[in-house]
């Protein structure tokens, strides 16, 4: 009889240890389940704003790229209108003043009152140490005064 009831009893502590068990297995579940849960609620949220983060990431990207691309070909210009300002003669008057940075052609045009004020200007724009390749045209020389002209040249690079 003491057998009987030593194997009862641990057959009530082995059924015992198993509920026990069994519960702690039930509620680590559910707290696995739930934690899970808001994890994809969670997630679900961030990917509702990630779209529009990265649009606006995108967005400022896109104008640094700009500012970036447009401080890349700066030149100033500043000291080379004057440099050619300076050295106008009052006997030459511009017209125009064409200065194209992309592919480095420079265009003065303007009227000049002698075929010898042309003629000195030419050499003063020639010796600009900032132009190369100085060259008008030979038809522009057959006039004495007001002589119209177009001077084309080069930037250094």
């Amino acid at each position: 009889m003491i057998r009987y009831l030593f194997a009862k009893e641990m057959l009530e502590f082995t059924i015992f240890t198993c509920a026990l068990l069994a519960t702690a297995h039930l509620l680590s579940w559910f707290v696995l389940a739930q934690t899970l849960n808001d994890l994809a609620a969670t997630s679900l949220l961030v990917n509702r704003e990630l779209p529009t983060v990265n649009q606006e990431i995108r967005a400022i990207n896109a104008l640094t790229r700009e500012i970036g691309l447009a401080g890349a070909g700066f030149a100033p210009l500043t000291p080379r209108i004057v440099d050619i300002a300076s050295a106008l003669p009052p006997e030459i008057r511009l017209t125009a003043l064409t200065i194209d940075n992309n592919t480095g052609a420079i265009s003065l045009a303007g009227i000049a009152t002698t075929r010898a004020a042309f003629l000195d200007y030419q050499k003063i724009i020639s010796v600009l140490p900032w132009l190369e390749g100085v060259n008008t045209p030979a038809s522009q020389l057959f006039q004495k005064e007001n002589i119209s002209f177009e001077i084309r040249a080069h930037l250094k690079k």
